[in-house]
């Protein structure tokens, strides 16, 4: 999406050195034009605005590798969900760069939106990374210029997204386990006919199929943040 709006990447990832990858993923980076470089620091030492985007249980260790590189004037996106505490963390890390945090809270799939995808921003870095966002045609809105509102948000909704993908993958899988499974989508559908309950079952189940270790690593995050506030 972004580089249809006229934008250079410049990327790295710890696959692009994997033997396992066999390439796989630097190919990719090939094809859609994208600069591939040497490590992190490379990465981002030229860039104005700076994306971390990894797994969440490796957000820290990425977000300190990317350090050496950093400087003033950058805007360092931190796009992982992860709790509040691990963006405030990481935001006392970057501070010391020079650059300016951003805690960005993806709120949406990805995929059917592309760059436009709705996001909430916050930290140090979000008012400045406004107008640039909106010169990219990205959908952001701005939460609070303390870091880790904008990850709560984020946190909590997690808790009934997910909370409700599994559910239904529980309810589904064992009732399919009786042959009963379409008693229980009609049932469900009388107590709540607002919902598909068929269609939105079989959406949640792919999701979890296909996103479900990085979204476990998620909810590992919303449990911190619990934990973190006595829950």
């Amino acid at each position: 999406g972004l580089l249809a709006q006229g934008a250079q990447l410049c990327t790295y990832d710890i696959l692009f050195d994997d033997p396992a990858n066999e390439g796989r993923l630097r190919g990719t980076a090939e094809s859609l034009v994208v600069g591939i470089s040497q490590n992190h620091v490379n990465a981002v030492k030229d860039a104005d605005l700076v994306f971390l985007a990894v797994t969440a249980s490796s957000s820290l260790a990425a977000a300190k590798s990317c350090l050496p590189g950093l400087r003033m004037g950058q805007l360092f996106l931190d796009i992982n969900s992860v709790s509040p505490q691990r963006k405030i963390e990481t935001a006392a890390l970057v501070a010391a760069t020079g650059a300016a945090y951003v805690d960005v809270a993806v709120m949406a799939p990805v995929a059917p939106y592309d760059h436009k995808v709705p996001c909430l921003i916050g930290g140090p870095g979000a008012e400045a990374l406004l107008p640039r966002a909106l010169s990219l045609g990205m959908k952001m809105e701005f939460v609070s210029a303390e870091v880790g509102q904008a990850s709560a948000i984020k946190m909590f909704r997690s808790i009934m997204i997910e909370g409700l993908e599994a559910l239904v993958l529980e309810s589904m899988v064992a009732a399919a386990e009786f042959g009963v499974q379409e008693r229980v989508l009609a049932s469900l559908k009388e107590t709540f006919p607002s919902l598909d309950w068929e269609k939105l079952s079989g959406y949640m189940i792919e999701r979890v199929v296909s996103h479900g270790k990085r979204r476990a690593s998620e909810m590992r995050e919303v449990a911190e943040t619990l934990n973190g506030i006595g829950l």
